[in-house]
């Protein structure tokens, strides 16, 4: 399985951290922000839907995506397994590992499309994964209430837990790489892709995925409050 990772373009960050921070002056909560950042308050305010409207789009924070392409089924199996006796173990109630029992998930989803992998067929997909990372800004408040709370020159933020905020499973042609691939049902599609979901949000996981979503996330909107003049922000 190979990664990649893209960091969503700051600009796209600085503008959705602007909004927050304009939607909080249009909200009444800090009239002296609206003041001191956001000219256009009188212009804007007459027109509360678009504004809220806007609001709720931004409520999740991307900050990181991860691309991940897999080859299915065989980045999900180990190398040189002996399909002949492990479904002969499996027939005869013996033990089986995690691993074993993950190795039978996927010949199960191979054989529902005709894919015998005890016979050596070699068939596979090519699987690109997306997943984004970042904050749900509608998670939840500070202790004291209020996601922002200005201290003279210091700016407090509080920012929830960052979350994984969407997972993309997209399916490669064959006519993309010209190799061979699993014709497969919608049905057996449908497994196959809630199958690689979960094996790939537990992988950005333990990358670090989350880890760098909130770094990113604090050094973007670390960069909006200082350019609107705070001289710290702390979060």
């Amino acid at each position: 399985m190979k990664r990649r990772m893209r960091i969503v373009p700051v600009l796209s960050i600085l503008a959705a951290a602007a909004a927050v921070w304009a939607g909080l002056a249009f909200s009444g909560r800090f009239p002296e922000i609206g003041k001191r950042i956001n000219p256009f308050a009188p212009r804007t305010a007459s027109h509360s839907n678009p504004v809220l409207m806007d609001m709720t789009g931004i409520l999740e924070l991307q900050t990181v995506e991860y691309v991940y392409k897999s080859v299915f089924p065989f980045d999900y199996i180990p190398a040189g397994i002996d399909w002949p006796q492990l479904l002969e173990r499996r027939r005869s109630g013996g033990p089986l590992s995690a691993e074993e029992r993950e190795s039978l998930e996927v010949y199960e989803l191979c054989r529902e499309a005709g894919i015998d992998l005890a016979a050596g067929r070699n068939e596979f997909v090519v699987i690109t994964s997306i997943v984004r990372g970042g904050f749900d800004l509608s998670a939840g408040r500070d202790p004291e209430g209020e996601p922002v709370r200005p201290s003279g020159t210091v700016l407090y933020v509080w920012l929830p837990e960052p979350v994984i905020l969407d997972v993309i499973v997209e399916d490669s042609r064959s006519a993309d790489y010209g190799y061979p691939d699993i014709v497969l049902r919608p049905e057996s599609w449908k497994r196959v892709v809630e199958f690689v979901r979960g094996h790939v949000v537990g992988k950005v996981i333990e990358d670090g995925i989350l880890e760098t979503a909130r770094e990113n996330g604090k050094e973007a909107l670390r960069g909006v409050f200082r350019g609107a003049g705070w001289e710290d922000v702390i979060f």
